[in-house]
């Protein structure tokens, strides 16, 4: 919640091997994941296993036999990426969502894999004491290089409709200042660490309104007009007409 980076934590003593291997499921191979429910494994799927088995469904959901409880004392914390496509098909497959595989499916930040891992390692020590183990194991591809976005700084105002001091958003976007009204910056990683120049914009329109609230133009629209009753169709009218000529006579 804290990073928005789904992690995983198996019982270390649990583990055959005490490794991990990412691999294919082999033919019938089953699972029984946390909720301990079994799930016959499809050829595509991403499983996370040890030495002899499959020990968590890559992106979805964690397996019971290597589960956290009470007993355990090695923990073994897992932070990866995941394919957002196979993590969807193979929740659908399964018919098994869950909060980690809702947020795999819509991408997370490559650069947050490290820290992730610190963060929950320093909760843990914090709140239930231990030993941290020195090192990781990183294996995979490095996050794609982010590529430089430049904001014309003279455009702000044209699109959003509102004045922004410049010093706002080079405060807002960019630490370091920008030069000759250019502003140069990568984004935060997510979306592939690809940002247009719309959402440095959309960045800095929102992050100057929210504390500003006075920035905002108030929207003053006309109440409107009450509808006219309905004309009264011509079956009405006759109807109404002989009732006043019967009366009458």
């Amino acid at each position: 919640m804290e990073c928005g980076q789904p992690l995983h934590t198996f019982d270390l003593g649990k583990l055959g091997g005490a490794e991990i291997v990412v691999r294919r499921p082999l033919p019938g191979e089953t699972i029984e994941a946390i909720d301990h429910k079994s799930y016959p494994l499809g050829p595509e799927m991403c499983m996370i296993c040890d030495s002899r088995r499959p020990v968590a469904i890559g992106g979805v959901m964690g397996g019971a036999q290597t589960e956290i409880s009470s007993h355990t004392r090695d923990v073994l914390v897992e932070s990866a990426e995941f394919d957002p496509v196979s993590i969807r098909n193979t929740a659908r497959t399964l018919n098994l969502h869950s909060d980690s595989s809702y947020r795999f499916e819509r991408r997370i930040d490559p650069e947050g894999l490290d820290w992730a891992s610190r963060r929950c390692c320093e909760l843990i020590l914090e709140l239930a004491g231990g030993e941290l183990a020195a090192g990781v194991v990183d294996v995979g591809q490095p996050p794609p290089r982010r590529v430089p976005v430049t904001l014309r700084l003279s455009q702000l105002k044209r699109i959003l409709g509102i004045d922004v001091p410049m010093e706002r958003v080079r405060e807002i976007l960019v630490p370091s200042a920008t030069k000759r009204g250019r502003g140069t910056g990568t984004g935060d990683g997510n979306n592939s660490g690809q940002w247009s120049s719309g959402q440095w914009l959309v960045q800095s329109r929102t992050q100057h309104l929210i504390p500003n609230p006075q920035s905002l133009i108030p929207l003053h629209l006309p109440s409107p007009a009450p509808n006219p009753p309905p004309p009264r169709s011509r079956f009405c009218r006759r109807v109404g007409g002989a009732t006043s000529r019967a009366r009458s006579t």
